[in-house]
């Protein structure tokens, strides 16, 4: 059943009950004393897949909620005074206020620089280092998950356990030719809540499990999660740079775009006082 025949079904319903004449040249669907709902208000209302009932049910729904606003709206109509339903100045201060905002948007969208060098980053993380400090554990870690059968498995292991910096290479051919799941990015930062989320770990002390072995080997049939924790920074403690380099971007970023827009306002101002496009009284 489609749309339009669900809606000449209600409309037969409806409108059998209208007392008053619809002003549109088509006929209603519902009415609240003087008002009517139409079905060209409904337009796009029901998804092209949905079923028959789904269909009803979402008109219905539709209708009985535009008659409920209707009859709220016209018993406030009553009992406000006209004063309190004045909302001229609200209204327009509101449309002024998204066309500022439009048209500061498009400006910066089309005059922001947003290349910002390393250097320009690391100077605004020295001059400002006190104000990043770490909210949570922090870790650099190498992570591969291989099955618990695999002929790769064992010499893994020893290339973990033997000497990780200088076997680093022959770990990542390993993870990218035969591990399940593997993590090679090990300049990254991650918070540790999040990577324990991830794998079968619970570490109660992170200081005292960090500091004691960097590798750990998880079994969980049918893997295992071989793990090499490069580095950790506990929380509390100033935050490594790369690990705050996109908060710092996006800083940067917003004090240029509140610049841009300050310049612009000035700009606009200057050249209307030049003009003697206002004056005070």
């Amino acid at each position: 059943m489609k749309f339009s025949i669900l809606s000449v079904l209600l409309l037969l319903i409806l409108s059998s009950c209208s007392e008053n004449r619809p002003v549109r040249g088509e006929k209603p669907v519902a009415r609240v004393m003087g008002k009517y709902l139409y079905e060209s208000d409904m337009a796009g209302l029901v998804p092209a897949d949905a079923t028959s009932e789904d269909s009803m049910a979402i008109i219905s729904s539709f209708i009985n909620n535009w008659i409920k606003n209707q009859l709220l709206l016209s018993q406030a109509d009553k009992n406000l005074t006209s004063q309190q339903k004045d909302f001229t100045r609200q209204l327009e201060e509101y449309r002024n206020s998204l066309i500022i905002y439009a048209y500061e948007s498009e400006l910066v969208r089309q005059n922001l620089d947003t290349i910002i060098s390393d250097s320009e980053l690391e100077k605004y993380y020295n001059e400002n280092i006190e104000n990043f400090v770490l909210k949570d554990d922090i870790i650099r870690f190498f992570y591969i998950k291989m099955r618990s059968d695999s002929p790769a498995l064992t010499p893994m292991v020893k290339l973990f356990r033997k000497n990780f910096a200088r076997n680093q290479d022959s770990l990542v051919y390993y993870a990218i030719n035969f591990s399940e799941d593997y993590s090679l990015v090990t300049e990254e930062w991650v918070p540790l809540n999040h990577f324990l989320s991830k794998v079968p770990l619970t570490i109660e002390n992170p200081k005292i499990f960090l500091d004691a072995s960097p590798f750990v080997e998880i079994p969980e049939e049918p893997y295992r999660h071989l793990i090499y924790f490069i580095d950790y920074k506990l929380k509390g403690n100033t935050a490594p740079f790369l690990y705050t380099r996109e908060n710092i971007r996006l800083v940067l970023l917003n004090h240029r775009k509140q610049m841009l827009i300050r310049e612009m306002h000035q700009k606009i101002y200057e050249q209307a006082r030049d003009k003697n496009d206002f004056e005070y009284f």
